[in-house]
């Protein structure tokens, strides 16, 4: 089942709405984690704004590898009903840092108060990957940049009343490595991959289901 929701994740037929539910009904009902992980690559890649409750919901889900998938996904969905959701998971004490990662990252393309102070809650963590990933979500939603320093953040927050703005670009990131020589001895199949993007709900049209959203289509890695 994770091959097939893969692979068909991947194809330029994996938008339309016959699969776009099957996604949705995996998430919801499928038992196994690897299956529902993938389905919620699957749909956040292929989702409408609303998808985002869907998928927000599995941030709840006790295993770890779903969580990381929900925050990934809604990365690539713009729904300002979730941000709550998204902003009090950052700041949960007993989530891993990888979900935390992904959490801060997704922080980024909403310019809230909320979004804000737990962003510069976030700067404080243990972990250094969260501090930086919190770091450029800030930088994103204010266009400025005081590092690390979550005391600096927020003192020139409290004296800028337009210190959060909604005209910095967000685009959600994608994989990509550096192709080797192997690569490209196999030039009947060189490796694409897909291009950072604006996430669904932020687009000026939102596509409807089955319409392609791009013209790459690695979801993970094949195989």
């Amino acid at each position: 089942q994770r091959r097939g929701v893969l692979l068909i994740g991947n194809s330029g037929f994996g938008g339309e709405p016959v699969y776009v539910n099957l996604y949705r009904l995996y998430i919801d009902e499928n038992s196994d984690p690897v299956v529902k992980a993938t389905a919620i690559q699957a749909l956040a890649r292929h989702a409408r704004a609303e998808d985002a409750v869907i998928i927000a919901k599995q941030l709840e889900n006790k295993n770890e590898q779903i969580r990381i998938a929900a925050a990934k996904g809604l990365q690539r969905i713009h729904n300002p009903k979730i941000t709550d959701v998204i902003w009090k998971k950052l700041i949960q004490e007993d989530e891993t840092s990888a979900v935390r990662v992904e959490l801060a990252i997704a922080l980024g393309q909403y310019s809230t108060r909320d979004s804000f102070e737990a962003l510069c809650s976030s700067l404080d963590d243990r972990e250094l990957a969260v501090n930086l990933a919190s770091a450029d979500s800030l930088r994103l939603i204010t266009g400025a940049d005081f590092g690390l320093e979550a005391g600096l953040w927020r003192s020139w927050a409290d004296a800028n009343p337009k210190a959060l703005r909604a005209d910095v670009p967000y685009y959600y990131p994608t994989f990509e490595r550096q192709l080797g020589t192997l690569d490209y001895l196999m030039f009947w199949a060189i490796p694409t991959f897909e291009q950072p993007g604006v996430p669904a709900g932020m687009r000026e049209t939102a596509p409807a289901d089955g319409a392609p959203q791009n013209e790459f289509g690695n979801l993970g890695e094949k195989g």
